[in-house]
């Protein structure tokens, strides 16, 4: 939902718009020359994210947290204390779970993921 739809269907609204090359934890890119922009709209009564944008290199990496934020109404709160992982870029070297399926870089199921506790020790 864009800032304007939201006006429109009557919701007060919350704008932050963040230019990230002043904003961003530079060892958290992979970026050698960051640059890009990333806008939020929240709904102020019931502090939830209604939309979001960005225009950045590989935004496709991480802008799936906001549209998870929106689909789920993930209070503002919550989005506040929790804290996000970097990098987001999958490396395979880092996989927890060992399996024909996933060494053909298929998604894993059932057996193949870790139980909880279960460390990459454990591999």
């Amino acid at each position: 939902m864009t800032e304007a739809q939201a006006r429109e269907a009557g919701v007060e609204v919350a704008v932050a718009r963040i230019d990230l090359p002043s904003s961003i934890a530079r060892p958290a890119t992979y970026e050698q020359n960051p640059r890009g922009e990333l806008s939020v709209i929240f709904d102020r009564r019931r502090r939830v994210m209604v939309g979001a944008w960005a225009v950045a290199p590989l935004a496709s990496e991480w802008i799936h947290q906001a549209v998870l934020a929106i689909k789920a109404e993930v209070r503002l709160e919550v989005l506040l204390d929790t804290v996000a992982q970097f990098p987001p870029t999958p490396r395979p070297s880092s996989r927890p779970w060992r399996s024909s399926s996933s060494e053909r870089g298929t998604p894993p199921t059932g057996g193949d993921m870790p139980s909880a506790g279960q460390t990459a020790r454990a591999r």
